[in-house]
């Protein structure tokens, strides 16, 4: 634990936080990761779309994103509801403090199953 009595946890293990709340967010088709640099690396692996990186002893983190196309898309109100996800999923691992957290939305995918 740091001395705030937060836990720090790896890059690699809150990218995968990161990516598991993101997963389950509502108009997200998927994480983005082919031909997007954002990434977090970890010994023999990393995940993709999602870069973790600490600012002033804050985790900060971009998350790339493909959303799911509707008539009645918000993009903000998605890209809102994604920078939700992450800092409660990240609190509920009792992680902080919690810096930026940047949605960027990639690419729209139609026809997707995902809700």
């Amino acid at each position: 634990m740091a001395a705030s009595g937060q836990r720090r946890p790896s890059d690699i293990t809150l990218a995968r936080i990161i990516a598991e709340a993101v997963r389950q967010v509502p108009g997200v088709a998927r994480i983005s990761a082919p031909g997007v640099a954002a990434a977090t690396y970890g010994v023999g692996t990393e995940v993709s779309g999602i870069a973790v990186r600490r600012v002033d002893a804050a985790v900060a983190a971009d998350v790339h994103v493909t959303a799911v196309y509707q008539p009645e898309l918000d993009l903000p109100e998605l890209a809102r509801r994604v920078r939700g996800a992450v800092v409660q999923a990240l609190k509920q691992h009792g992680v902080g403090p919690i810096g930026q957290v940047d949605v960027v939305i990639d690419d729209l995918e139609v026809g997707s199953q995902h809700t």
